[in-house]
């Protein structure tokens, strides 16, 4: 009968989560991934890192920029306009805490790798109920971020992309096909080899 209890106390409490409000159940899951990020400069990041297992072409929306308007040429765009060259496209948020712990290698990543990949990441705040964009551009200015940002324009992309925590990085090839997706923290060292992988196939034409 204990048992009993137990397994219907579970199913309430996953009914009452799949009852959330969308935004709200990304704010739980993204500061329950507070605790379990990892120092991303010493050791391998917390992830549920997968291979797409065939390559889809990655939704098109439109954004506006926070940082980079001299690299993207213009505030208003949509990603569709960046086909022809390597997309790294993270999604983060202003009051997001993992997002914030990531950001500083993302930086080193497009200070190294700025040639060979574009990184854009795209603020989905005011959507996820982490943060406005105030709060996205103070971080942007305490963090001395300077690689391409901006934010979702039309509030789709996190449905579009299935972005159930924060943060996620999607890595797209010149050809604007969805080539990985990692989910959580990503540091320095990811970023680089699964470009140089992303690359490599895509040039040997796999």
């Amino acid at each position: 009968m204990e048992m009993i209890r137990e397994l219907r106390g579970l199913c309430m409490l996953k009914a009452g989560l799949v009852l959330l409000p969308f935004g709200l159940a990304i704010a739980l899951m993204a500061c329950a991934g507070e605790s379990s990020a990892v120092d991303s400069s010493t050791e391998e990041p917390v992830t549920a890192d997968s291979v797409v297992p065939s390559l889809e072409m990655a939704f098109d929306f439109p954004f506006a920029v926070y940082t980079g308007k001299k690299t993207l040429g213009s505030i208003f765009l949509n990603l569709s306009d960046l086909q022809g060259t390597p997309v790294v496209l993270n999604f983060w948020a202003g009051l997001c805490p993992p997002c914030t712990a990531e950001m500083p290698e993302l930086q080193e990543f497009y200070d190294e790798y700025a040639d060979k990949v574009l990184l854009l990441g795209i603020d989905v705040g005011r959507y996820t109920g982490l943060g406005e964009r105030t709060d996205a551009s103070e971080l942007l200015d305490d963090l001395g971020i300077t690689y391409p940002t901006g934010f979702d324009r039309d509030g789709n992309t996190i449905k579009m992309y299935e972005v159930f925590n924060m943060p996620t990085t999607f890595f797209i090839n010149s050809k604007g096909e969805i080539y990985r997706k990692w989910t959580g923290v990503i540091n320095k060292k990811a970023l680089i080899e699964i470009s140089d992988e992303m690359i490599a196939d895509e040039s040997s034409g796999v």
